[in-house]
């Protein structure tokens, strides 16, 4: 684990939504196959209400054959979770909305149940109604597809908007633990939550001393499971003095 680096919230990753995102790599750890306990937290601040808006993905295949997992919004500004492959699924989207222009932090977090029941959306700390359209979900949803943030793996869904914090969980996190990690709406490090244990990797998103957008040879920096991300067709000024 990598020692913690002075902690600031003054800067996020500003992504087009056409061409920028984070090429993570193939990480095993975040193979998530559907079968035991995750999380996905984030700040977020939408500029325009899209098909796509992904927050993180790692999906592969095309429309009918997609197998994994990703967090986005769509244009309605409703979180999505979609887990799983051809095979069987699970998806289910967030009853509020979020709106351009507004920080948020939202949550989604799996038991590792197999089923929709298992899934909860958080709004600023708060848990909110789901709809489940499928609830199907029957394999592994383990793939080779690179983890990705702001884009799907078929380089659709893209993310306009600023990121923050983007951080994967080997657990569910309890819903008091969600809470303090909004904190009344002033970031904190999620490295002092109780839950930290089971953070997998932690992207500040421009608040690391070492982060710097400039695409392909630029790195945005993971302090905790030394899972670096190459950051796509964004140039230094894709991180910009915009935070929650």
């Amino acid at each position: 684990m990598f020692l913690p680096a002075r902690y600031t919230t003054t800067k996020s990753l500003l992504l087009n939504g056409t061409t920028q995102y984070v090429n993570i790599g193939n990480i095993a750890a975040l193979d998530f196959t559907g079968a035991a306990a995750f999380s996905i937290t984030a700040w977020v601040k939408l500029t325009a209400l899209t098909v796509g808006n992904t927050i993180m993905s790692k999906i592969a295949g095309s429309t009918g054959t997609f197998n994994g997992w990703i967090i986005y919004t769509g244009g309605s500004g409703r979180l999505r979770f979609h887990l799983g492959g051809p095979s069987g699924i699970i998806f289910c989207f967030c009853n509020a909305g979020l709106s351009t222009g507004v920080w948020y932090h939202v949550a989604i977090t799996y038991s590792g149940s197999g089923t929709a029941a298992g899934v909860n959306f958080y709004i600023n700390g708060t848990v909110q109604a789901k709809t489940v359209t499928t609830d199907t979900y029957s394999a592994s949803a383990a793939n080779s597809t690179p983890v990705l943030i702001g884009v799907r793996g078929d380089n659709t869904l893209w993310m306009p908007g600023n990121l923050f914090a983007v951080t994967p969980w080997s657990t569910a996190l309890s819903g008091a633990n969600v809470t303090a990690l909004y904190n009344g709406g002033v970031p904190i490090d999620a490295r002092l939550n109780a839950e930290a244990a089971s953070i997998i990797a932690y992207y500040r998103c421009g608040n690391d001393p070492i982060d710097d957008a400039t695409g392909t040879t630029g790195v945005i920096m993971d302090r905790v499971g030394g899972y670096k991300g190459t950051p796509i067709a964004t140039v230094s000024g894709s991180i910009v003095t915009d935070a929650p």
